[in-house]
């Protein structure tokens, strides 16, 4: 029997497996059942076998032997490399965790204790994307702000602004940088400095970030609520001039939860997706470090 066809039963007999659980998974699970499921798992095992076989019948038994000897190498290797990064990466969290209580105790009594500890867990996770150690840096911030540094406390924030935009997390890198735009703003509240205009810098990035995301539409759903944006001519005019530029990254947006792979290569070879999103992010850029620059 051909590679072809025995393709095509495994995927029929699959397709059967998948009929049945759909059928069955609002009845009880009697004995009966079970025994049925277990038996078209065994003749799907089998399947799988005889298709192993039709794949590997033009080789000679050494070369077989060799094929199967690398593929069990290869599990064993990527099963161990995810262990150890799993095991590695719980280590970390754990450890950053419990850096971040201990920071949290030293706020009052010992601000720059505190702040040491946090550059510490920002230290372990240096490797790690923006989005996974977002609340370290507000944490950082927050307690610079705190030892009497406001001009520090930004220049962290905005450190770390760059690090997201430099990223190549096509998805969230906006959103991110969006997050920490607008706890920029919470610290200047709380110096009672005037925030106003970098709230909209925030908006900005809020609305790309959801062109990129594929939510686009939810944010234009909004604005009959949003009062950034009616009391904002700035911001409208942000809105049309590039409104081109989000309805396209938006199309791209929306592939992301379809087909990631697919996403990705969109990102780093289309032309006129890069382009629209390198006009309009270098604009934001542009206005945000001349705003940075006036503290």
């Amino acid at each position: 029997m051909s590679w072809f066809i025995w393709v095509i039963i495994l995927g029929v007999l699959f397709g059967l497996i998948l009929s049945w659980i759909e059928k069955n998974e609002s009845k009880s699970k009697s004995k009966g059942l079970e025994d049925n499921f277990e038996s078209l798992q065994d003749n799907l095992e089998k399947l799988k076998k005889e298709l192993a076989k039709e794949k590997y019948k033009d080789l000679d038994t050494a070369k077989i032997a060799k094929i199967e000897k690398l593929q069990t190498e290869a599990n064993v290797v990527s099963k161990k490399y995810k262990k150890d990064y799993i095991d590695n990466n719980s280590l970390v969290e754990t450890k950053t965790s419990k850096l971040l209580k201990e920071a949290t105790q030293y706020k009052k009594t010992d601000i720059k204790k505190a702040i040491a500890l946090v550059e510490e867990v920002l230290l372990l996770s240096l490797e790690e994307p923006v989005g996974n150690k977002i609340d370290a840096i507000k944490k950082l911030a927050y307690y610079t702000f705190l030892s009497n540094n406001f001009e520090n406390s930004i220049k962290t924030l905005h450190k770390y602004y760059k690090e997201s935009l430099n990223s190549n997390k096509y998805f969230t890198r906006i959103m991110h940088a969006y997050q920490i735009v607008s706890y920029m703003g919470t610290i200047f509240k709380k110096d009672k400095r005037n925030h106003a205009h970098l709230d909209v810098l925030a908006q900005y990035l809020y609305i790309l970030a959801m062109a990129c995301q594929g939510r686009f539409q939810e944010w234009q759903n909004s604005l009959r609520t949003n009062q950034i944006y009616l009391n904002s001519p700035l911001l409208k005019q942000f809105h049309n001039e590039y409104s081109s530029n989000f309805l396209l990254l938006n199309k791209v947006g929306k592939i992301y939860y379809e087909d990631y792979i697919n996403f990705e290569e969109i990102w780093i070879s289309d032309d006129s997706v890069i382009d629209s999103y390198n006009e309009t992010i270098n604009y934001i850029d542009l206005k945000l470090d001349m705003y940075l620059e006036k503290i």
